[in-house]
């Protein structure tokens, strides 16, 4: 066995020796943030927090022209080279620097409609006021941590993470216990800012500074990042969105605080899931930018040693959601537990088809990804509307599981078609 092969079976030890103290906390901070909005403003209060993130997520996603996994795979490719990576910074900060502000002047002008569209009342103006004015910081973020994380930059990742988690933490506890949902919501539109300072600073140290030779130049590097702006930007921004659309028809056939529980289910699934996307980004997707030529050797590592490890810790979980529920939540969200196989279920498909979907960015497969995405959204909708009008919240992770099941199946079967040429 040759070294490289050598590291790859020990896939695990390397991302927790970087990750560990990130993981923890996040685990720490999501399990107490959660039991937080439990107990301050209920399922209800939840509901009206999942719509604010996903329409977040989606704007965030504008704002910063869905290019993150683009500049990890450019920075990567030149990590090697301080001038150019000066150059690949200022050029992509500069235009999200426009971009954002754009869009958070926008959201200013704007913030009574938007509240009305979101939370179904313009009570929450003052919410998207606060996010439109600090939006710029929160792009900006986003942007310096794909910066390092292409570097592999892991520890410096770990930290920006571990402040992310536990400002979150205190923002999130202190503004709900005085002000309760507003409190909640304003904590969501808070954080960028301190974010955006702490990922700056690490960034600041891999530079020589900002460098923008002349416009052509500069449009052509914005360019040649785009096409995979272009693919994670339809992503990015048409999903939230979805869930948003779900959401909202969970609210129509059933009631608000059934949407609560779904957003609850979404967030318990989110606390497990960062395990296997932190693996998927601090390590798969670098990889398969640096060594093409070992795709399928990765792959196959990653599907016969980690989702078995992970459809173990779901089972487990699964056995003890009774007792977990309330630990995590209240006892208000036991009805919850009714959910827990649909998402399961459907979280493994969705961790199996995230090791083959990166090999869009990593192959720069644009045209194939937009079809199967526009499959997946179709499917999802599809679904939703059915299952939803038929078993009411149920149907909302039903439709979820269906989803990727016909992902995963669809994109099996066009990698393994490719690899097959390959080894032709």
């Amino acid at each position: 066995m040759n070294e490289f092969q050598k590291i790859k079976e020990n896939i695990l030890f390397k991302i927790f020796s970087f990750n560990s103290l990130s993981l923890v906390l996040r685990v720490v901070t999501s399990f107490l943030t959660s039991k937080a909005i439990a107990l301050f403003i209920g399922a209800s209060g939840m509901a009206l927090v999942g719509n604010l993130r996903n329409f977040l997520s989606s704007l965030e996603a504008l704002g910063t022209l869905g290019i993150q996994n683009g500049i990890i795979k450019r920075v990567a490719e030149n990590y090697s080279d301080k001038k150019k990576l000066s150059r690949l910074f200022s050029v992509h900060f500069l235009g999200i620097l426009i971009l954002s502000v754009i869009l958070g002047i926008g959201i200013v002008i704007f913030s009574e409609f938007i509240s009305n569209k979101i939370f179904d009342q313009g009570n929450y103006s003052t919410v998207l006021r606060a996010i439109g004015i600090l939006f710029p910081f929160q792009a900006l973020n986003v942007y310096c941590i794909a910066f390092l994380n292409g570097l592999s930059r892991y520890k410096k990742v770990v930290w920006v993470n571990s402040v992310s988690y536990l400002s979150g933490l205190v923002l999130s506890v202190v503004l709900m216990y005085f002000f309760r949902t507003m409190g909640a919501l304003l904590a969501v539109s808070v954080i960028g800012l301190v974010l955006f300072l702490v990922s700056f600073y690490f960034v600041k140290e891999e530079i020589t500074g900002f460098q923008i030779e002349n416009l052509r130049s500069s449009f052509k590097e914005l360019k040649g990042t785009l096409s995979y702006g272009l693919m994670s930007l339809f992503s990015a921004v048409i999903s939230p969105l979805i869930y948003l659309f779900i959401r909202n028809l969970v609210i129509n056939w059933d009631s608000l605080d059934a949407a609560g529980y779904y957003e609850a289910m979404n967030k318990i699934s989110a606390l497990y899931m960062m395990f296997i996307s932190s693996m998927i980004t601090l390590y798969y997707l670098p990889e398969f930018s640096k060594n093409t030529d070992q795709i399928r050797t990765l792959t196959k590592n990653y599907l016969t040693k980690i989702i078995p490890l992970f459809v173990l810790a779901l089972s487990v979980l699964y056995l003890l959601r009774m007792y977990f529920i309330p630990l995590f939540l209240s006892k208000e969200f036991l009805p919850v537990s009714h959910l827990f196989f649909w998402q399961m279920l459907g979280d493994i498909f969705k961790a199996a088809s995230l090791i083959l979907g990166i090999q869009f960015y990593a192959r720069k497969l644009v045209k194939p990804y937009f079809v199967f995405e526009i499959i997946s959204f179709a499917t999802m909708i599809s679904l939703s509307w059915f299952l939803i009008s038929y078993a009411k919240v149920e149907g909302a992770v039903m439709a979820y599981c269906g989803t990727y099941f016909v992902y995963f199946v669809m994109l099996w079967m066009y990698f393994n078609g490719l690899w097959r040429k390959q080894i032709k």
